[in-house]
């Protein structure tokens, strides 16, 4: 009895080493129609974002060298803000910390009055809404 179990536990890597073998060899030669509809909403979605992308990088080149006063920087700022409500966030290619260093550094520059700081505050508490992932709204609980 003792030997059957040995003879099969010795056996038994060499029957799963077999199988995943054969499995490795049943590739598709040729992608699905699925696989090509998802490849070309892949590619749909990357292009959108791009250009999107390119908005957000046009308002924040025009804040950091062209604005000097307070309504032109205010009104980027809510450009901004506009734009993150349009995309839902920020698009594929632009960190939210990196666009808030780009702001501070103008901010850092000088002229930053306080109607400025708040609309940087409301693009930064729009952009944390936007991201967040909890946005149902628990009616039961009144706080």
């Amino acid at each position: 009895r003792r030997s059957a179990l040995a003879n099969i536990a010795a056996f038994a890597p060499i029957v799963a080493a077999t199988a995943s073998a054969n499995a490795i060899e049943t590739y598709l030669t040729e992608p699905t129609e699925e696989f090509k509809e998802s490849e070309r909403q892949r590619m749909e979605f990357r292009k959108k974002q791009l250009e999107l992308k390119g908005e957000f990088v046009k308002v924040l080149a025009r804040l950091t060298t062209e604005s000097t006063t307070e309504a032109q920087l205010i009104e980027d700022l809510q450009d901004l803000k506009t734009l993150v409500i349009i995309t839902g966030g920020l698009p594929l290619g632009i960190k939210k910390d990196e666009m808030y260093k780009v702001i501070r550094s103008k901010k850092a520059k000088g002229f930053w009055p306080t109607d400025v700081e708040i609309a940087y505050q409301k693009l930064k508490s729009e952009v944390g809404y936007q991201q967040s992932p909890n946005t149902e709204k628990d009616l039961e609980n009144p706080l």
